[in-house]
């Protein structure tokens, strides 16, 4: 499937990339400057499954069945938002994390939850206390925090995310990047690919997916030579007519 194209008016909002919804050609950002109830919806999400302070299961099973609740609620939603779609993937990302035997649940009454060899990440955490709840909590930092939560959806969620500090540069974990972005191809941009990160249920554990480049498909060829040719004989007012 190739996207759309759509001209971006980022501003400093944007600054941790900006997350592509392909369902309904819309967008959403990450901003760990809101908090309470206008919290960002996304980055609540994340904090509540990566570091989970307030648990609110006792086991595995209670986990799981919480996910698949809210999986099953989301893929429900017809005209899905950007949030709501973001959200989706993450939900079935800790699906298999918190399947995994290798995710440890209530491990001491500070560090509820330890997901580091499932998931491979291990984020720089620090203990503050928390007046209102009467506990000391784990946290994590949030430079830390922000860049894991974007490679997991780049790399584990198939999430496309166009960045702010590279102009005009998009990263994913997709193989077909000729198909998928032709249309922003043809109007300069970057496609930066990271290796794609893939759940091994025999081992409980995600690991790096190794793709083989001689299976790269004919049409992926073709595409490539089209964009180099339109990139050098079109003046770029002019390819929107070369869009698909």
């Amino acid at each position: 499937m190739t996207l759309p194209y759509i001209e971006y008016n980022f501003s400093a909002l944007n600054e941790h990339g900006v997350f592509m919804n392909p369902i309904n050609n819309s967008t959403c950002y990450i901003n760990p400057s809101l908090s309470g109830h206008d919290s960002d919806y996304v980055l609540k999400t994340f904090r509540a499954w990566f570091n989970h302070n307030n648990i609110y299961f006792y086991d595995r099973k209670e986990a799981l069945e919480v996910l698949k609740d809210n999986i099953k609620f989301l893929s429900a939603i017809e005209n899905i938002s950007s949030d709501e779609y973001i959200n989706l993937k993450l939900y079935k990302y800790f699906y298999d994390v918190y399947s995994s035997d290798k995710t440890k649940i209530n491990v001491s009454s500070q560090d509820k939850i330890d997901l580091s060899l499932t998931t491979g990440y291990t984020p720089k955490y620090f203990y503050c206390y928390h007046n209102v709840y009467n506990r000391v909590e784990r946290l994590m930092e949030e430079d830390d925090e922000i860049d894991i939560l974007k490679s997991i959806l780049v790399q584990s969620c198939n999430v496309d995310s166009i960045e702010l500090v590279w102009p005009n540069t998009i990263c994913t974990s997709k193989f077909n990047i000729y198909e998928t972005f032709y249309n922003y191809l043809i109007m300069d941009y970057n496609v930066q690919i990271v290796p794609k990160r893939v759940f091994n249920k025999e081992k409980g554990v995600f690991i790096d997916y190794r793709y083989n480049e001689f299976l790269v498909p004919d049409s992926e060829l073709r595409l490539k030579d089209e964009i180099t040719s339109i990139r050098k004989l079109v003046k770029k007012d002019e390819r929107y007519k070369y869009f698909r």
